[in-house]
């Protein structure tokens, strides 16, 4: 059926309005490819340093179009301790490196520790979308889960993995703080189309910061190199002053000795 759904939409003024409309929730229909292909065309014209404010609008729309609260791309690390300890070598940390948020609700920063999230992070390291909704029923397993969004303030919440090069990289969230909202399977495998163009943009920017580095780090080595050489440049200078100098001492002492003999 048809329903309402509020939509966030930006204002040529910088604003907020919320604004109402209706559209069905399946997959394919008019509103969905047009949010694709608006993501698609603004992530792909998107280049090296331009990378971050696209993925920012990306983010941004797809608040506007699911009235959503907040959209966060984590980027997925491993923790000190899962590194150093076998046992938990399936542990690891949750990176947020972009967040949109609308006014008032706060933005997501810094480090999270999958422990707080094991059973969201163990579906999203396999490669499959979930929901954190109450409303829905959840597994057993995700009690923890659940546990860490209520005392976090979040109502309900969908994720899906991104994945580059058959490997899970990073997670998208979508989270609604301010009311439950039932978020439906059709959203949840549209989220996971989405999360398809997101890591693309991620591998891409990761592409470009490492190409950066690398061209600093050769800019760095060639700076050495010059002072290596000017110091070597001024070692050689140096020599050949001295041995000049002794060149010209012994010259000297030998003509005085020679002066003094024919006297």
């Amino acid at each position: 059926g048809r329903r309402g759904r509020f939509l966030y939409s930006a204002e040529m003024t910088g604003e907020i309005r919320v604004s109402e409309r209706r559209s069905s929730s399946g997959i394919g229909d008019g509103s969905f490819d047009s949010l694709v292909a608006e993501l698609a065309a603004g992530l792909v014209v998107s280049e090296g340093g331009e990378l971050d404010g696209g993925i920012e609008t990306a983010l941004r729309r797809i608040v506007c179009f699911y009235g959503a609260d907040r959209s966060t791309l984590f980027r997925i690390g491993d923790s000190v301790a899962a590194s150093a300890d076998p046992e938990r070598a399936a542990e690891g940390v949750l990176i947020a490196t972009d967040c949109w948020a609308r006014p008032g609700v706060p933005r997501i920063e810094g480090v999270i520790d999958e422990r707080l999230f094991p059973w969201a992070s163990t579906t999203l390291r396999g490669g499959e979308s979930l929901f954190l909704d109450p409303t829905r029923g959840v597994p057993a397993e995700a009690a923890e889960d659940l546990a860490t969004c209520r005392s976090w303030g979040i109502a309900s919440l969908i994720a899906a993995p991104l994945v580059a090069q058959g490997r899970v990289v990073g997670v998208v969230a979508i989270g609604q703080l301010s009311r439950r909202r039932p978020w439906s399977d059709a959203e949840r495998l549209q989220l996971a189309a989405i999360s398809g163009l997101l890591a693309g943009a991620v591998a891409r920017r990761r592409s470009h910061l490492e190409l950066a580095s690398a061209r600093e780090g050769l800019r760095d080595a060639e700076a050495r190199f010059r002072r290596a050489a000017t110091t070597a440049i001024r070692a050689q200078e140096e020599e050949r002053r001295r041995i000049a100098r002794e060149l010209h001492d012994d010259v000297s002492q030998r003509l005085v000795s020679l002066s003094l003999e024919l006297e």
